[in-house]
């Protein structure tokens, strides 16, 4: 089975809005071993679709703890 290809666009896209639009920083991450993601890379968790939505969901978390923490320090 392959990927999903609108998920790991939005799974892309969420990667770069979590690293401020940092191609290296999302492409380092997309690609190294995730202790979150079973050891897998989250590119690879991403193969079946109920590890691409696992993926998406960490991001979604991540990027609601990003807004929290802006929003306090304001």
């Amino acid at each position: 089975m392959g990927y999903n290809i609108n998920i790991v666009s939005d799974i892309f896209n969420k990667a770069s809005e979590l690293f401020d639009g940092n191609e290296k920083k999302v492409s380092k991450w997309m690609n190294t071993s995730n202790t979150n993601f079973g050891g897998s890379s989250p590119l690879s968790a991403c193969k079946p679709y109920d590890g691409a939505v696992k993926v998406e969901e960490y991001l979604d978390r991540k990027l609601q703890e990003k807004k929290n923490i802006q929003t306090n320090t304001k």
